[in-house]
């Protein structure tokens, strides 16, 4: 609704203001497109622009109930339009959003299954558009699905890969984190990230946030990543696939990294080992912070 959209371009004025960035963008520009569709784009620093996009209405369960034009196709034009300048001008550009674009996995333990993020004319669309400007695009970062993880976009093309950020909400089987990228000056690649997570379990027990160094992307998996280019080291995430997939250690680390290290039965085990009774085990689960735990529907028992 209109109410709606006034109030969170509100909540955003500061973001589609950005008085901080090198170049302070059009606000009239920004409020227009974000009332519309809830996307725009900022100038942080010289030569990169950062291209807000609103993935959420690409995706699958999405529906147009207000009858207000959601700019759903126009947020591509829009994007195009924004590369397209970019490009002529010698500027990069970074692509955020929550959704990534192309499929995820289900991963209840009772249906796990691959399934499309976004419908398929709008994943092909935005796969063209990163094809075609290859040259422009040095970063994509994305969020929703909780898990630290890497997508392909044109598989076999070496185009920058989405970067999918995990979630400060653990309600997916997986610990709080928040991701800090390492960026190349000049170029405005992203050439390293750093995750930190708090381990949900222990610090229950504890009662105090305890935070810890999770993994440094390069220092993991550099060595293993054949003609790894240091300075566009995203762009070379099929040859990362096929390091984890070659070596059993890499996709444990992988695998692991992916939940941000939840363990979400190492409690559960524990608890089983230290009481024989019944209540005592519960309660001893109960005090690792354990419940509620929803997995797509699937409560640990």
């Amino acid at each position: 609704s209109n109410a709606l959209q006034n109030r969170l371009a509100e909540i955003f004025e500061h973001s589609l203001k950005c008085p901080n960035c090198a170049v302070v963008p059009d606000y009239d520009k920004n409020l227009a497109s974000f009332k519309q569709g809830g996307y725009y784009s900022v100038q942080p620093v010289d030569g990169l622009v950062v291209a807000v996009l609103n993935t959420l209405l690409y995706s699958p369960r999405f529906e147009n109930c207000s009858g207000i034009d959601t700019g759903r196709g126009t947020q591509m034009a829009w994007l195009e339009n924004i590369l397209q300048t970019s490009q002529s001008e010698g500027q990069q550009v970074w692509i955020v959003g929550h959704i990534p674009f192309g499929v995820n996995v289900d991963e209840s333990p009772r249906s796990a299954k691959i399934e499309a993020q976004t419908t398929a004319n709008y994943t092909d669309q935005f796969r063209s558009l990163v094809e075609r400007y290859s040259d422009t695009v040095t970063g994509m970062m994305f969020g929703h699905t909780h898990r630290d993880d890497y997508k392909v976009v044109n598989y076999g093309k070496f185009h920058p890969g989405m970067l999918v950020a995990g979630s400060v909400s653990p309600i997916f089987v997986n610990n709080p984190a928040v991701r800090t990228y390492k960026v190349q000056k000049g170029t405005n690649y992203p050439i390293d990230f750093g995750m930190h997570y708090m381990d949900l379990v222990r610090s229950n027990m504890l009662g105090i946030a305890l935070w810890k160094p999770g993994m440094s992307y390069i220092d993991s998996f550099g060595q293993y990543i054949n003609g790894l280019e240091v300075s566009k080291p995203f762009n070379m995430l099929e040859s990362y696939l096929g390091a984890i997939q070659d070596n059993a250690s890499l996709f444990s680390l992988y695998s692991s990294a992916r939940t941000m290290f939840a363990m979400p039965f190492r409690r559960i085990l524990e608890c089983a080992m230290q009481w024989g009774d019944l209540s005592s085990a519960l309660q001893c689960q109960g005090e690792g912070g354990l419940e509620p735990v929803d997995w797509s529907g699937f409560r640990p028992l």
